[in-house]
């Protein structure tokens, strides 16, 4: 029976070293591919626990989305106590650079009243207990990163960072 000839394409592949380099290679792309998938499922490219994140300043928590998506929906959701000089109602300021980058698409509950100062609006709640709880749903109008910044006025407010996507 005849030996069969490989070509030296053939002979090439079948070399211990270039085996070994393919193979790593592969490794290296399915360890790639794991550290892609888990940082998705973790909240990297959307919903899960990395994802969520929260501040706190005087008299103020924001829980927000960390990532979120360009023209996307996501919210605020806000605590804030009544400030002793004013019973009865909870005020807070949210500064005007963030509220630049974004849309507002509804505030819950509704504010008595809006105002706006010179570093941004102050919203208006009536107080029923010692806090108000506020949900802000928001559309970011841009990409990268927007830094944000809520409080009640006067007060060390709470600031937040988000990531948005395009």
């Amino acid at each position: 029976m005849a030996d069969l000839q490989l070509s030296e394409q053939e002979r090439r592949f079948q070399e211990p070293r270039r085996q070994r380099r393919s193979a790593n290679g592969q490794r290296l792309g399915w360890a790639a591919f794991a550290l892609i998938l888990a940082a998705a499922l973790a909240g990297l490219a959307g919903p899960g626990p990395l994802s969520w994140a929260s501040a706190s300043g005087e008299l103020v928590e924001v829980g927000y989305e960390r990532f979120a998506r360009r023209l996307g929906d996501t919210s605020l959701e806000v605590t804030v106590r009544s400030d002793p000089a004013t019973p009865g109602t909870a005020r807070l300021w949210i500064s005007g650079g963030y509220l630049r980058e974004l849309e507002i698409r509804q505030i819950t509950p509704e504010p008595g009243s809006w105002t706006a100062d010179g570093a941004g609006v102050v919203l208006e709640f009536p107080v029923t207990g010692e806090r108000a709880e506020i949900d802000i749903q928001i559309s970011p109008d841009h990409f990268g990163t927007l830094h944000g910044a809520v409080g009640v006025p006067g007060r060390a407010p709470a600031t937040f960072w988000q990531f948005i996507y395009p």
